[in-house]
């Protein structure tokens, strides 16, 4: 059995399964493009419609129990068959100081931590590590470095990030190995601060992650539960979860049409 829903997103509306409306009063979308047109999934029923490309909208943030499981799903159209709009629907999860949680924070490569072997400035683009020989050197994946790390992982979500790492090498004296980056530090660390690489990404587009949106109404469905202690993986909260946030992004790629969405629903599940 499921218990009430704890969101569910109709044009105009929010109700729950015993009729209780959640958010009556309460501004759904956290922008004003959001619009709700009469074109809904069933005569008479509206639905909420987002015409702006590449924009992604979200809900309030929702308290979650990472310890339990829960379902999203919703119905998405673009509004023309033959311009498909090119979309994500997902959750962005957020810490206790309500920062939302990117991948780039708790998705860290196995086996390496290491430390500064030198001071790195503010504003330098290059970082001198004692071992980089683990990290991942191929330039076609996204990487970053992390600051300020644990062994135990219990830094995580890290927001001491560095931009993204542009090559991975020996020094020239080959006991050290030199990270350029894509961006200058904006913070100053000591020699001997621990650092580890983690793999880039954004938020958590479990349902549809830049996926075309057919011309008729369809329903996109996921299931997340327990916690990741590290990683991003589809299924489980990551590290550092207290609430959700429902997010919606439109037309990714700018050719198509508006996108269209109704009944979006997140739910705990109770067996």
């Amino acid at each position: 059995m499921m218990r009430p829903i704890l969101l569910l997103l109709f044009a105009a509306t929010a109700v729950s399964l015993s009729g209780q409306n959640l958010l009556t009063g309460e501004k759904i979308w956290d922008s004003d493009q959001v619009r709700v047109v009469d074109t809904g999934r069933e005569p008479g029923q509206k639905a909420f419609s987002l015409a702006i490309p590449a924009q992604t909208v979200m809900t309030r943030p929702i308290p979650v129990d990472c310890t339990k499981r829960y379902r999203l799903s919703g119905y998405l159209k673009s509004a023309s068959a033959e311009k498909p709009s090119t979309s994500c629907f997902g959750l962005a999860m957020q810490d206790a100081r309500g920062l939302n949680i990117m991948q780039s924070n708790v998705n860290v490569v196995a086996g390496s931590d290491t430390a500064l072997a030198a001071d790195a400035a503010k504003g330098d683009e290059k970082i001198i590590v004692k071992d980089a020989s683990n990290w991942e050197k191929r330039r076609s994946i996204r990487t970053l470095a992390v600051f300020n790390i644990k062994p135990d992982y219990t830094d995580l979500p890290n927001f001491a990030l560095t931009g993204l790492i542009d090559r991975v090498r020996k020094s020239a004296e080959g006991d050290t190995y030199e990270i350029t980056l894509k961006a200058p530090l904006n913070k100053a660390y000591p020699t001997g601060t621990p650092v580890r690489q983690h793999l880039y990404g954004a938020l958590l587009n479990c349902c549809a992650a830049y996926s075309r949106t057919p011309g008729e109404w369809t329903k996109y469905t996921a299931e997340i539960g327990g916690l990741a202690p590290s990683g991003a993986p589809a299924d489980r909260f990551w590290a550092g979860t207290k609430t959700v946030r429902i997010l919606i992004m439109s037309d990714a790629g700018r050719t198509g049409a508006e996108l269209l969405f109704s009944d979006i629903v997140f739910e705990e599940i109770k067996e």
